[in-house]
C-alpha cells in the first residue's frame, strides 16, 4: 500500500516544475457561476492570465461561519498562484459591482418596468 502512494505521488510531481505548488483559496459559494462562468471562460482567463499551470473549483461546497464556502485550487509557482488569487479577488469584486448596479437598476425600475421617454 505504501508503495502505491508513493508511486502516485511521484507521477504527480513529474507532471509539475520543482517550484509549482498547489494552494487553495476558499470564496462565497453563490460566486461560483461567476467565477467558472459560461462555458468555462471565466476560470479559463483566469489560468491565461495568471500563468498557473492548473486551476480549478472543487465541486464540494464547505460551511464555515455560518455561510458555504467553494475553493479555488491552484497549480503553478507561487508567483502565478498569487496572480491567481488576486484575479479571483478581483472577479468576485466586479460580480459584486454588478448585482449593486442591477439592484439599484431594480429599485429605480420596479416591477421590470423600463422608463419610456413620452
Amino acid at each position: 500500500m505504501v508503495f502505491i502512494v508513493e508511486f502516485k505521488l511521484h507521477c504527480m510531481q513529474e507532471h509539475r516544475d520543482n517550484n509549482d505548488i498547489h494552494e487553495s483559496l476558499p470564496f462565497l459559494s453563490k460566486y461560483t457561476g461567476y467565477v467558472i462562468g459560461k462555458n468555462g471562460r471565466g476560470i479559463q482567463n483566469l489560468l491565461k492570465k495568471s500563468g498557473a499551470k492548473k486551476l480549478w473549483v472543487a465541486n464540494d461546497c464547505q460551511i464555515h461561519f455560518d455561510d458555504a464556502w467553494a475553493y479555488l485550487h491552484m497549480i503553478g509557482h507561487p508567483m502565478n498562484n498569487d496572480a491567481a488569487k488576486c484575479l479571483l479577488m478581483q472577479r468576485i469584486r466586479d460580480a459584486e459591482t454588478n448585482s449593486l448596479r442591477e439592484l439599484q437598476e431594480e429599485s429605480l425600475h420596479p416591477h421590470g418596468c423600463k422608463h419610456r421617454r413620452t
